[in-house]
C-alpha cells in the first residue's frame, strides 16, 4: 500500500473500551521516535497499550491535542491492519463495527480494532497530484 506513514496508538481506556490516536505524515525515524515517546509515556502511566506503531495508509485526521476535554465528542472507525499498512473506515460506533468485523478465518492475514476517538477523519482518500 502507498501512502504516507501514520503514527497509530491504540490503548484501553479505564471503563472497558478501546481509544485511538492518530500521528500524520511523519518520515520513518521521526514517527519511529514518536511513537517510543509515546510508549515510555503511557507506561509510566499505567496505561494499557493494545497497538502502537508505524503503517502506510492513506487517512488523515485532525491534529492530536492533548488534555481534550473529557466530554468532547467521539468518532468511531474500524481500524484494519495488514502487515505494515493500516485502512480506517468510519463506522456509526463500536456495536456496529463489531458486527462487520472479518471472520475469524480472514483474522490470520488481517488485525480488526473498533475504536473510538476525539480526532476526526479530514480524509481517506490517496491525494492527488497535479
Amino acid at each position: 500500500m502507498s501512502g504516507a506513514l501514520i503514527l497509530v496508538v491504540i490503548t484501553a481506556t479505564a471503563v472497558g473500551g478501546v481509544s485511538a490516536a492518530f500521528v500524520n505524515g511523519l518520515n520513518a525515524p521521526t514517527c519511529k521516535e514518536r511513537g517510543e515517546t509515546v510508549r515510555s509515556i503511557l507506561k509510566s502511566e499505567n496505561i494499557e497499550i493494545l497497538k502502537l506503531g508505524c503503517f502506510r495508509g492513506i487517512a488523515t485526521f485532525e491534529r492530536f491535542m492533548h488534555g481534550t476535554d473529557p466530554d468532547a465528542p467521539r468518532h468511531a472507525y474500524r481500524i484494519t491492519f495488514n502487515s505494515d499498512s493500516v485502512a480506517f473506515e468510519p463506522v456509526k460506533d463500536v456495536a456496529s463495527c463489531k458486527e462487520g468485523s472479518v471472520p475469524d478465518a480472514t483474522r490470520k492475514t488481517v488485525e480488526q480494532h473498533c475504536v473510538t476517538s476525539t480526532q476526526k477523519m479530514l480524509s481517506n482518500s490517496p491525494t492527488l497530484k497535479r
